[in-house]
């Protein structure tokens, strides 16, 4: 009730309850509201050598649907590939190539319940065949909403939702001037100071 009396009518204490429970989506302007109203704190993106692929196997409306954005899926072999594609654009624009080898291979496909094999074909036709749709899908999420602090959402996939989160003791970047908790993922991106 307190925090629904704070957000001057915005959220109702159902909604707080439904977005607490994971079972509505939210879109930009909720996620912004939400990260202000629960006193989220600010913090810059991690170093590429810092970031690490998770699954998040918390049950949520959009793992439950199959749904990025406002695109359902209904085949989970497309779902993978949408995943992966978005996996993609997510470690050019943050500089971070390792997102897509190593470790992070294995948890994909524990994520869409296939094998490492089958996402290296998958991310190596990204990178070449489909190189354009990962070059608008990197402006697309550029834009987008991101909340560094608890990371960043890949994407829902059959078995969970990719994140692309902060390991255990990575460096963050440095950064000149004050972060929201929330905003979009560009900010974050710009403008970096130099470490030396």
């Amino acid at each position: 009730m307190a925090l629904s009396r704070r957000c001057d009518g915005w959220w109702a204490p159902d909604d707080l309850l439904d977005v607490e429970r994971g079972v509505r989506t939210q879109d930009d302007a909720a996620i912004v509201s939400l990260c202000r109203m629960y006193d989220l704190p600010a913090r810059p993106l991690a170093e590429p050598d810092g970031l690490e692929l998770i699954i998040d196997r918390s049950e949520a409306v959009d793992v439950a649907t199959g749904m990025i954005g406002d695109e359902a899926f209904e085949d989970t072999t497309q779902l993978a590939a949408a995943a992966l594609l978005r996996l993609a654009a997510v470690a050019r624009l943050l500089d971070a190539p390792e997102l897509l080898r190593g470790s992070s291979v294995e948890v994909a496909a524990a994520a869409c319940s296939t094998d490492t094999r089958e996402i290296r074909s998958t991310l190596a036709w990204i990178d070449g065949a489909a190189a354009d749709r990962v070059a608008d899908t990197v402006g697309h999420l550029a834009e987008r909403v991101a909340v560094p602090s608890v990371g960043l959402l890949i994407s829902p996939t059959p078995n969970g939702s990719l994140l692309v989160t902060r390991r255990a003791g990575g460096a963050l970047r440095p950064r000149r001037g004050g972060l929201p908790a929330a905003g979009q993922l560009r900010w974050y991106l710009e403008p970096v100071i130099s470490a030396a």
